[in-house]
């Protein structure tokens, strides 16, 4: 992953570190809204985060 200010040195998914590029840790949803936040941090020690809403509905039974 890269940006307009360089390189990434660390990037945290709901406060886990994940390699760039590789799938992060599974993210478990409950039925509603649900954030995850993805903190990423620069070699100089910038940071940036990204909060992304999702929205799992409620399982219907058969």
């Amino acid at each position: 992953m890269s940006n307009n200010w360089g390189a990434v040195q660390t990037l945290t998914v709901n406060g886990n570190v994940t390699t760039s590029g590789q799938a992060s840790n599974p993210i478990s949803l409950t039925a509603g809204s649900n954030s995850i936040t993805i903190l990423v941090t620069a070699p100089g020690g910038q940071t940036k985060t990204y909060t992304i809403h999702v929205t799992r509905q409620v399982a219907i039974p058969y």
